[in-house]
C-alpha cells in the first residue's frame, strides 16, 4: 500500500480551471525534461485542428520489454476531466518516482499514458463560444445536404454558452418536471400525460430543413470512430471505422504494443462502478457482444476493489457507444479495458417532512432532478440558466425560453472537486497495475535416472491477480500466450518434452507444472514469459 500513498498528498497546483490542450503539452514536454531518464514523449499525430496527439511513456530502460498498462483520456471531447486526471497521474506518479517503492514499481512495469485523444473537441470549453462538443475539426456534412457545417449555433442570449430552447406546443413532447420545474422530461402517454412543449437546442435554423444545429461545426467523434460494433451513416461516426488520422495513429500505436495486458479510460463508458455481465447467448455469438465469463468474473473483483479505494457508486447505468473506444480495446485489442467517468453526483434524500417528500413522482430516482439538488448545494452558481423568455424569428407566434445546463457541468466535476477525485483514482489505477500479470519460475527440480538420463521439472507461476492473457485474449489470439523454450548445450537431446511450447492459459496466481527428460549432461537455459507478463531465463545443470 505504500505505493498508494506516496501518490496522493500535496497538490502539485492550484487551478481555477481546466487547463487548456496547450497547457497540457507544455506540462508534458516539462515533465519529460525533469525526468529524462524515465519518460519519453511523443506526438503520435496532428488532428485536423492541427493538435498533437502525445504519448507520455514511464518506465525504466527496454520499456516495451515491461508489461504496460494503457491509460486514456479524451475519449469522448465533452468529458474535459478526462485530460485533465490523466495528466494528474502522470504528475504525481512522476513526482513519486525517487521514492523506493514508485521506483520499483517503474522499473518493473511501462505506463503509457494519453491524455488527451479529442483535444479538438475539449478546447471548446476554452472557446468564446462553449458549448457540449464530442467531434473533431474535420468539416462534415452531418445532415448529408450536400453543404458543410452550414448549421451551426447562434448564442440567441449572448452569454457566450449554448443552452437549450422550449416552446410552447402542444404538439411537443416534453413538459416539465413535477418535482423540478427546470427539468424537462418527456411525456408518459401511458400515465395520461399530454407533451406542453419542444425542446430544442439554441440557435435557429439557417439551412431551412426544420432541424436546429445539426450540422454544426466539426466533425468526427473519437468514441464513436472505433471499428467495434461502428454505426455507419451516423452522425459523428465518420464515413468508414478508423476513418480520422488521430484515431489510427492511436490504434497503431497500441497495436505496436504487445506488451499491454489492461487498458484504464477517462470517459463516459462504465464497468468499474457497475461491472458488465456476462450474457451466455451473446457471448456465443460469431461477433462476440458480450463480456465473457471468465473476464466478467476479473471484472466484478475489479469493480469492488474499484469502488473500495475511490468510494464512487453510479446511481445510473452509464451505456456503452457503439463504435466505442473501450468496447475496441476488449473486443478487438484482446485486453482487459476498464472505464469511468470518474464523476458521480452522489444521491440526494430530500427531508422525510417536505413537500417533494409526499410527491409520489419522487419515488423514482431521476438523474437530473438529482443533480440540481445537488448543484444547488455544492456549485451554487453557473451550472443552470433559469427559463426566461425570448423572440425567436423561427418561431414568431410562439413562447419561446431559452434556458438549462450550461456545457459541461452535468459530467464533469467542479475544478475544486478534482484534487480529491484525482487521489482516488491514482490509488485505483497504482493498484491495477500492482496486480499484473508476473510469471515466474519455481519448484526447479532435478533427477538423475542413471545412463545419462535426467528428469526437469518445474512450475510456471503467475504471481499476479491478472491472467497471463484474458479470455477475450485467447478467443482473438491477438495476445501472445506465454511461451517457454529450452537452449541445450551440443550433444544434448530432449528425450520427452517439448523444445518450444506455449500455454494456452494463466490465470492470476495460478501455476502450471512442466517437465522434460534430457539426454546427457550439460547446462540448460530455460526462458519463459510473454510481452505482457515478462520473462524469467534460469541456467539449469545437469550432472
Amino acid at each position: 500500500m505504500s505505493v498508494l500513498f506516496s501518490l496522493i498528498g500535496k497538490n502539485l497546483h492550484s487551478q481555477e480551471s481546466y487547463r487548456t490542450h496547450k497547457e497540457l503539452s507544455t506540462i508534458l514536454k516539462q515533465l519529460n525534461a525533469q525526468y529524462p531518464n524515465i519518460t519519453r514523449l511523443n506526438s503520435i499525430t496532428k488532428t485536423a485542428g492541427n493538435k498533437d496527439i502525445w504519448v507520455l511513456e514511464v518506465g525504466n530502460s527496454e520499456v516495451d520489454n515491461h508489461p504496460g498498462i494503457v491509460i486514456v483520456g479524451g475519449v469522448d471531447g465533452k468529458y474535459i476531466s478526462g485530460p485533465e486526471l490523466a495528466l494528474r497521474f502522470a504528475e504525481k506518479l512522476l513526482k513519486s518516482s525517487s521514492e523506493d517503492s514508485v521506483q520499483n514499481l517503474i522499473n518493473s512495469i511501462t505506463f503509457y499514458i494519453i491524455p488527451n485523444v479529442s483535444p479538438d473537441a475539449t478546447d471548446q470549453y476554452h472557446a468564446s463560444l462553449k458549448y457540449d462538443r464530442d467531434k473533431n475539426a474535420r468539416p462534415t456534412d452531418d445532415d448529408r445536404d450536400g453543404r458543410l457545417n452550414e448549421d451551426p449555433y447562434e448564442d440567441l442570449d449572448n452569454n457566450g454558452i449554448i443552452t437549450a430552447l422550449r416552446i410552447k406546443d402542444p404538439k411537443g413532447e416534453w413538459i416539465t418536471h413535477p418535482d423540478d420545474e427546470r427539468v424537462m422530461i418527456k411525456a408518459d402517454k401511458n400515465e395520461g400525460e399530454k407533451g406542453q412543449y419542444i425542446l430544442i437546442s439554441e440557435g435557429i435554423d439557417n439551412d431551412g430543413d426544420k432541424s436546429y444545429n445539426e450540422d454544426g461545426e466539426g466533425g468526427i467523434t473519437f468514441n464513436k470512430n472505433m471499428a467495434y460494433q461502428f454505426e455507419h451513416f451516423k452522425p459523428g461516426a465518420g464515413d468508414f471505422p478508423v476513418s480520422e488520422i488521430e484515431s489510427k495513429a492511436v490504434l497503431d500505436y497500441l497495436y505496436d504494443k504487445w506488451n499491454t495486458f489492461a487498458v484504464f479510460i477517462f470517459g463516459p463508458s462504465d464497468n468499474l462502478s457497475i461491472p458488465l455481465q456476462h450474457v451466455k447467448a451473446d457471448a456465443e455469438h460469431q461477433i462476440v457482444t458480450s463480456i465473457l465469463k471468465d473476464d466478467a468474473i476479473l471484472n466484478a473483483y475489479v469493480s469492488k476493489k474499484y469502488n473500495e479505494l475511490t468510494g464512487e457508486k453510479s446511481n445510473t447505468q452509464i451505456t456503452k457507444s457503439n463504435g466505442g473506444f473501450m468496447q475496441w480495446a476488449y473486443f478487438h485489442y484482446g485486453r482487459l479495458s476498464f472505464s469511468t467517468p470518474a464523476f458521480y453526483v452522489p444521491e440526494i434524500k430530500v427531508k422525510p417532512d417536505s413537500i417533494q417528500a409526499n410527491n409520489k413522482k419522487n419515488e423514482k430516482f431521476d438523474p437530473e432532478v438529482n443533480f440540481l439538488r445537488w448543484a444547488d448545494s455544492v456549485i451554487q452558481e453557473d451550472y443552470f440558466l433559469d427559463w426566461k423568455a425570448i423572440d425567436h424569428p423561427d418561431f414568431p407566434d410562439k413562447h419561446v425560453e431559452i434556458g438549462g445546463y450550461y456545457p459541461h457541468v452535468r459530467i464533469n466535476p467542479p475544478v475544486t472537486l478534482l484534487d480529491s477525485i484525482s487521489d482516488t483514482h491514482n490509488r485505483f489505477i497504482i493498484w491495477l497495475a500492482s496486480e499484473r500479470p508476473s510469471i515466474e519460475i519455481m519448484n526447479v527440480h532435478t533427477e538423475d535416472l542413471g545412463k545419462n538420463l535426467f528428469r526437469i521439472e518445474l512450475d510456471i507461476y503467475n504471481r499476479g491477480f491478472l491472467p497471463a492473457l484474458c479470455e477475450i485474449g485467447e478467443r482473438t489470439r491477438w495476445v501472445k500466450k506465454p511461451k517457454i523454450s529450452l537452449k541445450l548445450e551440443e550433444g544434448q537431446e530432449i528425450i520427452s518434452g517439448r523444445t518450444i511450447q506455449l500455454l494456452d492459459e494463466l490465470p492470476g496466481d495460478s501455476a502450471h507444472h512442466l517437465n522434460w527428460l534430457i539426454k546427457e549432461k550439460g547446462l540448460i537455459s530455460i526462458e519463459v514469459g510473454a510481452p505482457q507478463t515478462g520473462n524469467q531465463i534460469i541456467e539449469v545443470e545437469l550432472k
